[in-house]
C-alpha cells in the first residue's frame, strides 16, 4: 500500500505518468524557426528574427522587414523537425508568449492551431559516411508571428507600455504526439519586434538621381 501511495505521488509531482517524453532541449522534436515565403508563396526556412511594427493613432499594424522587402506578418511559415527514431509526430499547437522590456504589465500567453505531420526519420543506407544514420524530418507551415489579441492588448494597454520605440519579445513553443502516444514539446524559439510610431521613416535605400530630374520620384 505504501508503495502504491508513493507511486501516486510521483505521478502528481510530475503531472503525468507515460503520457509525456523529455525532448532533451530540443533534440528530438526541434523548432528551428521563422522563414519567409519566396515570390512564389513557398516558404523556405530563411532564419527570420525581427518585425517593424507601426502605431498609428487609432490601432497598429505590423509588417515583416525581410532582405528590404515588407511582408505581412501572417505571411511567415514556421519549421519544425522530427529525430525520432521510428516514430512520427503529428503537431496540434503553438504556444506564444511575449515579454514586453520596462511595461508595468506583460502581454498575456495565448495559443493557436499548428497542424503539420512529421514522419519518422529515414535511415540512409549509402556508401558516404553521412548517409547511414537518420535523416531528420522536417517540415515548414504557415503561422501567425504575432496574434491579433496581443495587437489589441498592446492597443488598449497603451499606458501600461514605455514610449515608443520599444522592444517586443515573443517566444514560441511546438505541442504534438508521437505515434506512440506521447505528447512532447518543441524546444523554445524567441523573435525580436521593433515597435515604433507611425510618424518614423524607415531608413531605406536613397533615391537615385538621373539627368534632368530632382533626383526624388512620386513614390512607391
Amino acid at each position: 500500500m505504501r508503495n502504491l501511495i508513493l507511486s501516486s505521488l510521483i505521478c502528481v509531482g510530475l503531472m503525468s505518468c507515460g503520457s509525456a517524453t523529455n525532448n532533451d532541449q530540443g533534440v528530438s522534436f526541434t523548432a528551428y524557426g521563422w522563414a519567409a515565403p519566396d515570390d512564389e508563396g513557398i516558404c523556405t526556412f530563411g532564419g527570420v528574427t525581427g518585425a517593424t511594427v507601426i502605431m498609428s493613432s487609432g490601432a497598429i499594424f505590423a509588417e515583416i522587414i525581410s532582405s528590404g522587402e515588407i511582408l505581412l506578418v501572417p505571411g511567415l511559415c514556421f519549421m519544425v523537425g522530427n529525430n525520432l527514431t521510428k516514430q512520427g509526430i503529428r503537431t496540434d499547437r503553438m504556444y506564444y508568449r511575449f515579454r514586453i522590456p520596462g511595461a508595468s504589465e506583460q502581454p498575456p500567453t495565448t495559443s493557436a492551431p499548428f497542424s503539420v505531420v512529421l514522419s519518422a526519420p529515414e535511415v540512409g543506407g549509402g556508401e558516404e559516411e553521412d548517409d547511414d544514420g537518420p535523416k531528420a524530418q522536417s517540415v515548414t507551415a504557415g503561422a501567425v508571428v504575432l496574434p491579433n489579441e496581443i495587437l489589441q492588448w498592446i492597443n488598449l494597454n497603451r499606458a501600461k507600455l514605455p514610449e515608443p520605440p520599444f522592444k517586443l519579445e515573443g517566444y514560441y513553443t511546438v505541442s504534438g504526439v508521437t505515434t506512440a502516444g506521447d505528447r512532447m514539446e518543441t524546444n523554445e524559439i524567441g523573435f525580436n519586434f521593433r515597435i515604433i510610431e507611425e510618424n518614423i521613416i524607415i531608413p531605406g535605400p536613397a533615391p537615385t538621381a538621373t539627368p534632368g530630374s530632382s533626383g526624388l520620384e512620386e513614390g512607391i
